[in-house]
């Protein structure tokens, strides 16, 4: 499955048994677009860290906040 920035859909594998190659077109000038427009957004602030102990084993933020 190939999915794009906004999480649509852009072409996926016929189901059924057995490996598949999946090709589709990625528009690359929309995703840097994109990228650039989301700059602000801070995806480490949303990880819960502490709903998945074992892979975040040591704190992945400075103490005193993050940053």
């Amino acid at each position: 499955m190939i999915v794009d920035f906004d999480g649509r859909i852009l072409t996926q594998a016929d189901p059924g048994p057995g490996e598949k190659i999946v090709v589709g077109p990625i528009d690359i000038a929309a995703l840097r677009h994109e990228r650039s427009r989301r700059r602000g957004h801070d995806l480490l602030g949303h990880i819960r860290a502490e709903a998945y102990t074992s892979l975040y084993a040591r704190p992945i933020y400075r103490p005193g906040g993050r940053g």
